[in-house]
């Protein structure tokens, strides 16, 4: 055969199948221009000027990461649709005389066509359109526009080679299939349907059991580490679970409506169901992967969203003040320095407020204080401070607590009240660690809890709940002999477990340029390494500002472009679902016509099908990320995010918009469905 005939029966075998052929490439196309674009950002110049752009370019690279195992993933599950539509007429040309070999041929070059133009409209589309992408994302960065265009060659590098890599590995997995099956079973393959399986209820109660321990996990856990910890185990539970649900209790569900000889023996619904039962392994897979691209998509929105809707509480909480400065001596209080701890404290204080006036900067509303802390695993109402924990292999994070001891004058001081606290007694601001115990004991010393005070009530450094682990704030009096026996503990190396740390921090009285802020802060950081033998830290918020909104930003980007994908996958799963049984179902509804079936019949047949089947996943996902939400929530405060009620607002929100998106996809796939089986 002439190797000049492959091309145009390639072209002519992709235009008698347009139907199925057109989402799919342009789903290529769709998931090419993503990764491009992506690559384009995590690359742009203007972008990568701005303050944040290290943590931006991170954020954007994992993007383009997760963008490309996707694609592999789900470009190979897409394409085997295709390879089944497409067996009769490959087992066609064999029969006419066309060897395995020029079979094998002819895929190739389909595929080599598919590649180019595919990859070629999607770099075309991703560079046109990253113009766009970039300005809304400098936008929501609070960046400067730049009207300059910009193409990188690594775009065009990275795109050809990795979707060249996915249509390389499909090639090859259609001439392995196409290899092993015989000229009259490719004629047959599209007739040969599936066996109704068996009811297997021990595989549905094994995917009930992995959700319901999934769903107990998420309301379970309390502590967000472990929940950060426990989260992709969860997951993958929920994943498998979604799985053996669908395929097994979609069998169940078929033998049940099987037996309700009312409900079966119905012109609405007799052709459906028996449907089906014909082909239920592959009906609950399809469903399934919907549901859990579905809950993709949800997770996705609902944290991004959250997260860059509340990126002025998430700094806020973790950069309580503007000017945030601490220091303390590297070792027990006492060991580091000569000078003396509380001149020295009073020196650097002093050097502090020096710097600030140079540069104009008045302080406002200043809080400076002192604290003791040390950490340990909190065990019920005792905190054990010790290093045994370390030994293990995997150190349970959800129990590592970190105790502050700040002296209640301090605490009145910066507060405004005036508690009295008798002697063994405190007040205690606890951060993820709980409110119901009347007594903690810390290593040997313990403490009478008088009062919890309310979160938020005062602005420290790590009172605001970004630490990934618990805390506690304990404000009492005689703070230095309260800690006495504290001194003895020590960690793996040998050193004082108890650290001695002392704060300033404040607002400025004007408002500073981030220019400004950044000197300021850089100053002082001089200042405070001029000391040996001390640690010390200074950072300023309108400085952090940057990279906060850059990484959600970035984040909130990438949900977008990333759920778009996920949402089209889920719609083009439902397409081919309906367009494969429609070409399957025309000659079983060509003969239900003929016994007295009218097109209303079908009509509302086919309303009943996708209204039984299509809902299932939409609630199944609803379902996943109403029991999910605790758990996001729980990880959402690891970054300082607090407000419930905005994370309520934003998953309802985009809850709402997936399920009409869904239901105009219903809509459009029905109506496919709907002319395959109707037409002559």
């Amino acid at each position: 055969m002439r190797k000049s005939i492959y091309p145009s029966l390639a072209i002519d075998g992709i235009r008698k199948n347009s139907r199925i052929y057109i989402p799919y490439l342009l789903m290529n196309i769709l998931m090419v221009g993503v990764f491009s674009i992506i690559t384009q950002l995590s690359l742009s110049n203007v972008l990568g000027g701005m303050p944040g752009s290290e943590s931006l370019a991170d954020i954007l690279a994992f993007g383009r990461i997760v963008m490309a195992v996707f694609s592999a993933i789900f470009l190979f599950y897409a394409n085997s649709f295709l390879i089944r539509r497409r067996m009769k007429e490959y087992g066609l040309y064999n029969i006419l005389g066309m060897g395995k070999r020029a079979i094998r041929r002819l895929v190739l070059v389909e595929q080599a066509i598919t590649y180019i133009s595919t990859t070629a409209a999607g770099i075309i589309l991703g560079i046109g359109t990253s113009k766009i992408f970039e300005m809304i994302l400098t936008r929501m960065i609070s960046g400067t526009v730049s009207y300059s265009f910009e193409v990188h060659a690594e775009t065009l590098v990275y795109a050809a080679v990795f979707f060249g890599i996915i249509n390389m590995i499909i090639s090859l997995n259609a001439i392995r299939i196409l290899g092993k099956a015989k000229p009259v079973e490719l004629l047959r393959s599209e007739n040969a349907g599936e066996k109704p399986p068996r009811a297997n209820y021990l595989t549905s109660l094994a995917g009930i059991a992995l959700l319901g321990w999934a769903y107990y996990l998420a309301v379970a856990i309390e502590q967000p580490i472990e929940a950060f910890t426990l989260f992709f185990a969860a997951v993958l539970m929920v994943i498998i679970g979604t799985y053996l649900v669908f395929v097994a209790a979609s069998v169940a569900l078929c033998r049940i409506l099987q037996k309700n000889k009312g409900y079966y023996y119905n012109r609405k619904h007799f052709v459906h169901v028996s449907q089906m039962a014909y082909r239920m392994k592959r009906n609950g897979a399809g469903l399934a992967s919907v549901c859990i691209l579905m809950t993709m998509v949800l997770v996705t929105m609902t944290t991004t969203v959250s997260l860059y809707a509340g990126k002025t509480d998430c700094l806020s909480n973790q950069y309580p003040m503007d000017q945030n400065t601490s220091w303390s001596e590297m070792g027990y209080h006492g060991e580091g320095s000569s000078t003396g701890s509380d001149n020295l404290d009073s020196e650097l204080t002093g050097r502090i407020q020096d710097v600030s006036e140079k540069h104009d900067v008045q302080p406002k509303d200043l809080r400076h204080y002192a604290e003791y802390t040390i950490t340990g695993m909190l065990e019920g109402d005792e905190i054990k401070p010790d290093m045994e924990f370390y030994e293990d292999a995997f150190v349970d994070y959800s129990r590592l607590c970190e105790v502050h001891f700040i002296d209640i004058e301090d605490y009145n001081r910066m507060s405004g009240r005036a508690l009295s606290l008798k002697p063994g007694e405190a007040a205690v601001l606890s951060i993820k660690a709980g409110e119901d115990r009347d007594t903690v004991r810390i290593g040997d010393v313990s403490v009478k809890i008088k009062e919890y005070l309310p979160a938020g009530s005062l602005d420290l450094v790590g009172a605001g709940g970004g630490s990934m682990t618990c805390a506690m704030f304990v404000f009492a009096r005689d703070m230095n002999e309260l800690v006495e026996p504290l001194k003895e503990f020590k960690d793996i190396k040998g050193r004082p477990m108890l650290m001695h740390y002392w704060h300033m921090d404040y607002d400025y009285e004007r408002e500073l340029s981030d220019e400004e802020a950044k000197t300021l802060s850089d100053d002082i950081s001089s200042v405070l390494n001029q000391y040996e033998g001390y640690m010390s830290n200074s950072s300023s918020r309108q400085i952090e500002r940057a990279d906060f909104i850059s990484i959600f930003g970035g984040m909130l980007m990438l949900g977008i472009l990333l759920s778009g994908v996920f949402a089209m996958s889920a719609v083009l799963i439902i397409y081919y679902k309906q367009v494969s049984e429609g070409f399957e179902d025309q000659k079983r509804f060509e003969i239900m016509r003929k016994v007295g079936m009218t097109d209303r019949d079908i009509r509302q047949s086919i309303s009943s099908q996708m209204l039984l089947l299509m809902m299932l996943p939409i609630l199944m996902a609803c379902m996943h990320m109403c029991f999910a939400f605790p758990f996001l929530n729980k990880i959402l405060m690891m970054f300082g995010l607090f407000n419930l009620k905005l994370m309520i607002a934003v998953s309802a929100g985009c809850a709402l918009a997936f399920v009409l998106i869904y239901v105009a996809a219903y809509r459009w796939t029905s109506n496919a469905y709907y002319r395959l089986v109707t037409t002559d």
